[in-house]
């Protein structure tokens, strides 16, 4: 079977994973086969701010509104320029099958103007990152936009605290939510007030007003990330004991102690008790010492992860890098989940679970200053 005699299903499945431009201005091109399927391809998402000005004329000339899923627009003047200029050069005068909205870098009169523009699309996800400040209006505008279009998944960027501003309707439909920073009586009334929602994924989460707050069961919640957080072990339990319905839990948290998040016993049993339905749990946790005691610990540190509930029963692998000179411990799941900039030869003491090669052995290695 050669390329061009694959089921249009097959085609289908490898353009979603290829950018518009590839589609349209090469593929395309390529037989008369392809010609046809990159027609009646509809799932197009179509990102008006990676396109070079050439090319967004000919792309409007070619695709067709009812094909296209997904719209980004970026920076604010996006939707008074490049696109006025793509709907200029095609026949396009609604977004008929439009699931799927970015705006990227905004001010909340391009807000308003964007949403208005689009009002009559059937849109179930929405993705906003401003650029003036988050206030009122774009709070409202918010509120809006979720109640108007019954949104399923709801993205907000470069704003913090905010939250309480927006109107969480008890027949809210939003099953997925990411935010940047909350509180904790946000995060609570998120969680009241959304009881359809799945996915909550945080940035960050204060808790410093937890002690005004009664302690809730929220069982709808499956999927938790918490990206960048300063939350001590306690703190965390605190917030996931609430969610015990959990199948998949990320944390990736900085603490100024040491404390029982690096204890896999500690773990385990929290685990079993509160969180019995977690699948896949991602962390990465990260203390600086005051002394290099802990070092002849870390081989009974690791040795807590090497349990037959963390090797056999859930298969989650931990890896615990401890450098030596600047007295920092990292603890994570592999592979791992943050990114790794700036790199710089350190003398560190490197531990796995499953045991290895490198066990208990000090040696030479590039480390890296990892970044979320």
């Amino acid at each position: 079977m050669s390329l061009v005699t694959l089921p249009v299903e097959i085609f289908y499945c490898i353009l979603d994973h290829l950018d518009i431009c590839s589609i349209l201005i090469s593929l395309r091109r390529v037989c008369r086969r392809l010609h046809t399927i990159t027609d009646t391809y509809n799932r197009y998402e179509l990102d008006l701010s990676s396109i070079r000005q050439r090319y967004i004329k000919l792309i409007a000339s070619i695709i067709r509104a009812e094909n296209i899923i997904g719209l980004i627009l970026s920076n604010k003047a996006s939707i008074n320029t490049t696109f006025d200029f793509f709907l200029l050069h095609s026949d396009i005068h609604e977004f008929p099958k439009l699931r799927s909205l970015t705006l990227n870098k905004f001010t909340d009169y391009d807000l308003d103007c964007a949403l208005q523009t689009f009002a009559s699309c059937p849109l179930n996800s929405l993705s906003i990152d401003v650029c003036s400040g988050w206030h009122d209006k774009i709070a409202v505008l918010v509120t809006s936009a979720v109640i108007q279009f019954k949104l399923r998944k709801l993205i907000l960027k470069n704003f913090s605290y905010w939250t309480q501003c927006i109107s969480w309707s008890n027949d809210c439909n939003l099953n997925y939510l990411s935010l940047e920073k909350c509180t904790y009586s946000q995060y609570q009334m998120i969680l009241g007030n959304l009881r359809y929602l799945k996915t909550l994924v945080i940035r960050d989460c204060i808790i410093d007003d937890c002690d005004e707050v009664i302690f809730t069961s929220y069982s709808q919640l499956l999927s938790l990330t918490i990206n960048d957080c300063h939350l001590s072990m306690s703190d965390i339990e605190f917030l996931v004991a609430q969610t015990p319905s959990l199948m998949y839990l990320k944390i990736c948290s900085r603490w100024r102690a040491f404390d029982s998040a690096f204890d896999g016993f500690s773990w385990e049993q929290f685990i079993k008790i509160n969180i019995s339905s977690l699948a896949k749990f991602v962390f990465f946790f990260s203390c600086s010492l005051h002394n290099n005691d802990i070092m002849g610990n870390i081989d009974s540190l690791i040795d807590l992860f090497r349990t037959p509930f963390w090797l056999n029963e859930k298969r989650w692998f931990i890896t615990c890098d401890y450098y030596i000179q600047r007295k920092i411990i990292n603890l994570y799941t592999t592979p791992i989940c943050i990114k790794k900039v700036t790199f710089y030869f350190n003398h560190s003491l490197t531990l796995l679970a499953p045991a290895s090669q490198f066990d208990g052995s000090s040696h030479l290695r590039m480390s890296a200053v990892y970044q979320y």
